[in-house]
């Protein structure tokens, strides 16, 4: 039935370099799916890499039919926002 195994909490946690906290929030609010056994919540692989993609800063680029999250930045056609001396961007 499962392909692959449920990662626990804890495995998840240790995968995104952040606290169990942090993913039982992201549970709670309905970010991340998860099952929830006994006590125990588990996620699936799939659903912790859609979490992933959902939460990138940008679209992965294709290079002959390769999907890569590196590129050139900015992606063509759009300029970088200037920036003030604080590090905010100036409209």
């Amino acid at each position: 039935m499962l392909s692959k195994p449920m990662l626990t909490v804890h495995e998840v946690a240790d995968l995104l370099k952040v606290k169990e906290s942090t993913v039982r929030i992201w549970i709670h609010e309905q970010d991340l799916r998860a099952v929830k056994f006994g006590r125990d919540w588990r996620v699936a692989q799939k659903y912790l890499e859609a979490f992933v993609k959902a939460h990138a800063n940008r679209a992965p680029q294709e290079v002959s039919g390769l999907s890569l999250g590196v590129g050139s930045y900015p992606p063509s056609g759009r300029q970088r926002p200037s920036r003030c001396a604080i590090g905010r961007a100036v409209p």
